[in-house]
């Protein structure tokens, strides 16, 4: 059974590579999408955050 720190480095390392996906060029709709997707199995909570008026979804 993994430990909660080893759960938690491994959801970490998940939401960086769904970020860097972000920086290669993939769209917004496919970020949102595949950020709701880990939420949905429970790798990753999404907090939205409005900053500057705009819409700001961020790994928590």
């Amino acid at each position: 059974m993994e430990s909660s720190f080893e759960e938690n480095h491994f959801n970490e390392v998940e939401a960086q590579k769904v970020f860097l996906k972000v920086k290669e060029g993939i769209t917004i709709s496919e970020t949102i999408t595949i950020l709701f997707d880990f939420v949905r199995v429970g790798k990753v909570h999404i907090k939205e955050k409005e900053i500057d008026g705009k819409i700001v979804y961020r790994v928590a």
